[in-house]
């Protein structure tokens, strides 16, 4: 799919690997908290606009 960055790993891994920042939009959709929840922890640490 065009424009589309697929990326195969643990989701918080992902997370790190992207660099994510304030102009990141991040949409966990999960069957498994235990990996969506690491991924939305690690987008939530990330830096937010001032």
């Amino acid at each position: 799919m065009a424009g589309v960055n697929f990326r195969r790993g643990m989701p918080d891994d992902v997370m790190l690997e992207m660099g994510v920042d304030n102009h990141t939009a991040v949409l966990a959709l999960k069957h498994d908290p235990k990996l969506g929840d690491m991924a939305l922890l690690e987008a939530l640490s990330a830096p937010s606009p001032r």
